[in-house]
């Protein structure tokens, strides 16, 4: 029995309620059909025209990625620019795309989670609701509040150096570099993660008594402020932060595909870090 695509996002939806999603994001199928008949997944952080192109090679009905191929702020498909040569690869190929971005990353078992199982943090918890920089609590003080994954924080396997740390990370991840801010040789035993972009949440994470925060990326003065605060910071690359999770989706969509009897199957498609490093 082969499923919809209709059927896979709900499935998505499921881990990644599009509720969860920002309002300026752009979650959600972004082009093809959504009866169409699945027997092919592809999974990918990046839309871009070279990965539907190693999708529809393989035969691929349906490509799930983190970014979205359409942003708001785009208001044409002029086939001549990259967004453009996507969505035209896509429809000539006849497959759907769909996206899941600032909703995986706000569930609580999402895109920070994934890196914190990937680094191996013990027990990590995803920040409760209220704490979300961009989820400010709105329900009573009485009432629970949900988790968000934005961030994770947990206790690393064992208490370490900061650059045996960054070491590790840069290992685990594959990642091309590591920056750090604090000193190398400081002792750390608690990690908040954040994949991606993380500048935001520094203070967060501080305050909740993390030892050092592993991000993808951060501001200049970010890290400035960082550093004169005392705190610790690791920035692995937006890319690798992020790509353990495109590996957990495709797990869950294969075990939720084997219990529905549906006969899929599932690639992961690496892609590449836009950055060269000299």
């Amino acid at each position: 029995m082969a499923p919809s695509v209709t059927d896979i996002i709900e499935i998505i939806e499921i881990i990644a309620p599009i509720h969860r999603a920002e309002p300026w994001d752009n979650c959600g199928l972004q082009v093809g059909n959504p009866d169409a008949p699945v027997t092919k997944i592809a999974l990918a952080l990046e839309p871009d025209e070279q990965t539907i192109h190693t999708a529809h090679d393989w035969g691929g009905d349906l490509l799930i990625t983190h970014h979205p191929l359409i942003f708001p702020n785009i208001s044409s498909i002029d086939i001549r620019c990259a967004v453009g040569k996507a969505v035209a690869a896509a429809l000539d190929a006849g497959m759907s795309v769909y996206s899941a971005h600032t909703n995986l990353d706000h569930a609580p078992e999402g895109t920070s989670f994934a890196l914190a199982r990937k680094l191996s943090l013990v027990d990590p918890t995803p920040l409760p609701s209220s704490a979300s920089v961009f989820h400010p609590q709105t329900t009573p003080a009485d009432q629970p509040t949900t988790p968000d994954g934005i961030v994770c924080i947990g206790d690393l396997s064992s208490k370490m150096k900061l650059i045996d740390l960054a070491r590790f990370v840069k290992e685990s991840l594959g990642a091309a570099t590591i920056r750090l801010v604090g000193d190398p040789q400081c002792s750390v035993s608690r990690a908040a993660v954040c994949a991606g972009s993380g500048g935001d949440f520094i203070t967060t994470a501080h305050s909740l008594g993390a030892d050092v925060f592993i991000t993808g990326e951060i501001r200049y003065h970010t890290a400035l402020s960082a550093a004169g605060s005392g705190f610790c910071v690791i920035e692995a690359g937006h890319f690798w932060s992020e790509l353990p999770i495109i590996s957990e989706t495709a797990r869950i969509l294969g075990e939720e595909s084997r219990i529905r009897g549906w006969l899929v199957d599932i690639m992961v498609i690496r892609g590449k870090d836009p950055f060269s490093y000299v």
